[in-house]
């Protein structure tokens, strides 16, 4: 098992390059700052007003981004999955290892070696603002998660703490300081002053902010990320002996009859989250998948059939469904995401047969072969994980009909950044992608095409 010494090691040896660039970047970086004082989190955070016509300024128009990228037909693929750099974020002063679209998809947050937090307004199709930056931690900044109001915002560092914000007011409001380095951080949807954290000394703390940590259990290996159910009653966790465990928060106690060993190798496990509810319900659906990245360069996706956890406890939770390949993960906290937009009221135009090869012009020059596509209008699920070899790796996951088992097959490979891609997220309800990488810098990605139908009358 890996020492904090190996990991703040493996952390920091992008130190002494942060530390060159700095001086040529503390310019812009003042710059970024002093031009996000006008603006307002708190306009951000209301409801948006219904656009009264004309151009809404969001990115989920066919002719909106074909426009901004001058795409030609024979650079993306007809379901509009592509993905196109939309921008670049550049202010952080070292390697970006985290990136997170707020619930309210209006404002994305990012965590860095250089140990700040930084919110940025992703509203607009162009020049997104630096609106804050969040500089109370002593070490690297691990993990971020969002409440479930986009009000408040957690950060985990290796500074051994994890620190609780105000969004609006891009205050400080708590800071819980444990053992050994904060690996991972999880808001409870159902409990805004509830959160999670999974840390080096192979524990879990669960925070209350009314009264600071409040509950702990004690793994046998770190816990290098962890899932919290949507009702707040359960855990799952990804440690560094490749197991996923299910931790029941009202019995207090590791569920051992569903906890899994990952791959028999039992390489350690990097990441791990679950798909979107569907329709933005938390019910049956909720949670159906859950995505595991491993550093034997496999990211493993588990079914279990309806909800990630239930009460029955049986034998039939999250069994294996399929792997995916191609990208790298060895060694390095690769991170991944689903997106199923707005659950079924978003969806994506399959081709037909005659469209079965399809070139995507992406840098690589590679063609993809796809002999089993269907023909119709149906869901999409779409994975995306971060690479070691500077890429991001796309693939479709959809479910052809709700019995099936998914079938993937690799939508993009794109040449993404000039050094590791760490982290990726997709927007809330949208096919937006930010990935967060070693070169410093957080891109913004977006269909070439795409078209929304309309929604079936009930």
């Amino acid at each position: 098992m890996a020492s904090e010494a190996h990991l703040r090691a493996q952390y920091e040896s992008g130190a002494s390059a942060a530390t060159s660039g700095a001086s040529a970047s503390s310019s812009a970086a003042t710059a970024a700052t002093s031009a996000a004082e006008p603006f307002q989190l708190s306009e951000l955070l209301a409801t948006p007003k219904a656009p009264s016509g004309g151009d809404t300024g969001d990115f989920d128009s066919r002719h909106h981004a074909a426009a901004l990228h001058g795409a030609k037909p024979d650079e993306y693929d007809d379901v509009g999955r592509v993905l196109s750099q939309k921008s670049e974020l550049r202010a952080h002063l070292g390697a970006v290892y985290t990136a997170k679209f707020s619930p309210c998809g209006r404002l994305l947050a990012s965590g860095s070696l250089d140990t700040k937090v930084l919110l940025w307004d992703v509203t607009t199709k162009f020049n997104q603002q630096q609106l804050a930056a969040l500089a109370q931690h002593a070490q690297l900044v691990i993990d971020v998660s969002w409440s479930d109001d986009s009000a408040a915002l957690v950060s985990a560092s290796y500074d051994h703490t994890v620190k609780l914000w105000d969004v609006e007011k891009s205050q400080l409001v708590a800071s819980s300081e444990v053992p050994g380095l904060v690996q991972c951080v999880s808001f409870s949807m159902a409990d805004s002053n509830q959160y999670f954290f999974g840390t080096s000394k192979s524990c879990i703390h669960q925070v209350d902010s009314r009264a600071d940590v409040v509950r702990s259990w004690q793994n046998d290996a770190m816990v290098n990320s962890l899932y919290v159910s949507p009702d707040g009653q359960f855990i799952v966790t990804g440690d560094s002996k490749g197991m996923l465990k299910t931790w029941d928060v009202r019995m207090d106690a590791c569920i051992d009859d569903i906890s899994k060993l990952n791959d028999p190798g039992r390489h350690a496990i990097s990441h791990i989250h679950a798909s979107p509810p569907v329709d933005g319900r938390r019910g049956d659906e909720d949670g159906r998948f859950l995505a595991a990245n491993s550093y034997d360069n496999l990211l493993r996706v588990y079914d279990r059939r309806s909800k990630l956890i239930s009460s029955s406890h049986g034998q039939e939770q999250m069994q294996l469904s399929f792997s995916v390949t191609g990208h790298k993960n060895k060694n390095w906290p690769i991170k991944s995401a689903f997106f199923r937009g707005e659950g079924d009221k978003y969806k994506l135009m399959l081709p037909s047969n005659r469209h079965a090869q399809r070139k995507l012009t992406d840098g690589d020059g590679e063609d993809f072969q796809d002999t089993d596509r269907p023909d119709t209008t149906q869901e999409t699920l779409l994975l995306a994980t971060g690479s070691a070899d500077n890429k991001i790796y796309l693939h479709d996951v959809s479910l052809k009909h709700p019995n099936a088992r998914p079938a993937p097959y690799l939508v993009q490979k794109i040449d993404a950044h000039s050094d590791r891609v760490y982290c990726v997220d997709f927007h809330p309800t949208e096919p937006i992608l930010a990935s967060a990488s070693a070169d410093f810098s957080v891109k913004i990605w977006l269909p070439r095409s795409s078209a929304r139908l309309p929604k079936p009358k009930s």
